[in-house]
């Protein structure tokens, strides 16, 4: 009984880290279209240097974010810790 609570309860774990690392990296593609077309979106120099520097200390905290849980992910899924991730 408890090996099978166990599994279900990994299983369910798995699932929502995955969902989350899927919404992430939507986020972060997000931010990168967002920034390609900005230039032409804003004509005023000093709110787009603004909006963009916002934009990129952004992503910057959402990469670093989700370094952090990708080691989660790891321990999640049982994957030998001398992988390499890049």
């Amino acid at each position: 009984m408890i090996p099978a609570i166990s599994g279900f309860l990994n299983k369910k774990i798995n699932t929502q880290l995955f969902y989350g690392y899927d919404i992430t990296i939507g986020y972060i593609q997000a931010i990168d279209d967002v920034l390609k077309v900005l230039k032409q979106m804003i004509d005023n120099s000093r709110v787009l240097e603004k909006i963009k520097t916002i934009l990129e200390r952004e992503r910057v905290q959402t990469v670093r974010e989700m370094g952090k849980n990708l080691t989660a992910m790891v321990y999640a899924l049982n994957v030998p810790k001398n992988i390499n991730f890049v």
